[in-house]
């Protein structure tokens, strides 16, 4: 379990690093003169970075070596790979739909995914994660969120 937690650590600290790199090309833009196109991206690859690196500070911490193979038929490990590629889905739907149009039809689907069943819950967290998006970055802040390619 430990090698586990340290090669998903090693490879989320890449997966930062590299995001963070790539971010960089977009550092031209900016709509206030304070933050640019690459600061909400660059906030979001230090804090992936930052849970790695938690990740194996607690992981070298910890004094027991739980063996677990790894169960390929376990509903855990289901669990994952419909995680994974709901991920998936979202970043290719969120390029065309947008972004509160993805958000409106993934939202729903991750907390299917992590065991809600409550769907007035489901709904009331749906349309007010859409709300608070929608007012920070286009009220308050400004900023444009991805448009759907039909528009």
């Amino acid at each position: 379990m430990k090698t586990a937690n340290y090669i998903i650590s090693l490879l989320t600290a890449i997966m930062g690093a590299v995001f963070l790199w790539v971010g960089r090309s977009y550092g031209g833009y900016s709509l206030d003169g304070a933050t640019t196109a690459a600061s909400w991206p660059t906030i979001l690859c230090i804090l992936l970075i930052l849970l790695a690196a938690l990740l194996a500070v607690s992981t070298a911490l910890d004094k027991r070596d739980i063996p677990a193979p790894l169960q390929w038929k376990s509903t855990e490990f289901r669990a994952v790979v419909r995680t994974i590629l709901l991920v998936l889905a979202y970043t290719v739907s969120f390029r065309l739909l947008g972004c509160l149009i993805s958000n409106l039809i993934f939202v729903p689907l991750f907390l299917l995914a992590f065991g809600e069943r409550d769907w007035k819950t489901i709904v009331l967290y749906d349309l007010g994660l859409l709300a608070f998006i929608y007012v920070v970055f286009e009220v308050i802040l400004s900023s444009h969120l991805a448009p759907p390619f039909f528009m």
